[in-house]
């Protein structure tokens, strides 16, 4: 199957006041994607002076991370295609699709399964 390669993936603009702004970003994202089979991500994180590379390879099934609402969920893929990734949603609807730069910001680093609870329970501590 062949494989469809996005380069520079951005954030979505929005309205601001009337205006439409484009925001900025200090990663540098880019994905390899074989429809219905897997997605590679690749690219930079650029901090003042530190640039950090990252390249991960995500098939069906495996765990990634999203986050919502402060919180951060641990899930699995149900379906890769040429938009956007489906993802199982563990709280609430029964799916849901994230687009390329969202999924890319979210897994770019997956810190893994034990490491989530920890941001989830320090996130609490500012909300009670």
């Amino acid at each position: 199957m062949k494989s469809i390669m996005l380069q520079y993936i951005q954030p979505k603009p929005y309205l601001h006041h009337g205006y439409l702004v484009q925001p900025e970003t200090v990663y540098e994202f880019h994905a390899e994607i074989i429809p219905k089979k897997a997605i590679r991500i690749f690219g930079k994180f650029k901090k003042s002076n530190n640039e950090e590379t990252f390249d991960r390879l995500f098939s069906l099934v495996d765990r990634v991370v999203y986050w919502s609402d402060n919180y951060f969920y641990v899930t699995s893929i149900l379906s890769i295609g040429k938009k956007a990734i489906t993802l199982e949603n563990p709280v609430g609807r029964k799916r849901l699709r994230l687009d390329f730069y969202r999924f890319c910001h979210s897994n770019w680093n997956f810190p893994g399964i034990w490491k989530v609870g920890d941001k989830n329970s320090f996130t609490e501590q500012f909300f009670i």
